[in-house]
């Protein structure tokens, strides 16, 4: 994977062979680093840049497990069956014990919750599908997100980002389109890499801000360990 991944500087290339991982915090408005090289990298990163993000988070995993390693159709057919978020975890630092992070989830037509849709079916001649759906998240209550893929022959690219701002209790603190997760899998040979990222535009300072920040890593990990509970499966 070393071809998707030319990382510039020693020691996160040591980190990321040692470990099969690498998690990468950014600040205000920092360039993406872990991007990998594929012909949708240029479109992100000018995604990214224009958001005016004050968090951000980018995580890459490696896995050469055999049963990981599937066709773009089975991983698509994972990532757009979004009622499987439902019930999913993180575990809380504050409360140190596991939460369910998104109490429902499922695709529906434009921002009314009870307009269930049916998910995508893949089809060999469309590269691209979108998508909105509701989920009510443990923290942020009930929001839209917008879900964008994107197909090639040997990765898929998924897109989340909020339709409208977001609230901890009665406070806003995410406008709306301010916070974007891309989940980016590259299948090669025997090789499967996973790009994790969560960038956000929040309010706040302080303890909000940083309670936000958590929120976000967690998310990004959640966002990880669902694709591959479902792809273990």
């Amino acid at each position: 994977m070393s071809e998707y991944f030319p990382l510039h500087d020693k020691k996160n290339t040591e980190a990321l062979n040692e470990d099969n991982k690498l998690t990468i915090f950014l600040g205000k408005n920092e360039q993406p680093v872990l991007l990998p090289e594929i012909a949708e990298k240029i479109r992100i990163k000018k995604d990214i840049e224009n958001s005016d993000f004050n968090t951000g988070i980018e995580t890459i995993f490696l896995h050469y497990e055999k049963e990981f390693i599937k066709s773009i159709k089975e991983y698509f057919t994972i990532l757009t069956d979004i009622k499987t978020l439902e019930g999913i975890e993180y575990y809380s630092q504050s409360k140190e014990k596991y939460r369910v992070l998104f109490k429902e989830a499922y695709p529906v037509s434009g921002k009314k919750r009870n307009n269930k849709i049916a998910v995508p079916e893949y089809d060999n001649n469309i590269k691209k599908y979108s998508f909105n759906s509701y989920i009510k998240d443990s923290t942020f209550g009930n929001n839209f997100y917008t879900l964008d893929y994107t197909i090639s022959d040997n990765y898929l690219v998924m897109k989340m980002t909020n339709i409208d701002s977001m609230k901890l209790g009665f406070i806003p603190v995410i406008g709306k389109e301010n916070l974007t997760f891309y989940l980016i899998i590259i299948a090669d040979k025997d090789e499967l890499a996973i790009y994790c990222s969560g960038i956000c535009d929040s309010i706040g300072t302080g303890f909000l801000k940083k309670k936000i920040e958590t929120s976000i890593h967690n998310r990004v990990i959640a966002l990880y360990d669902w694709f591959i509970d479902n792809i273990s499966e």
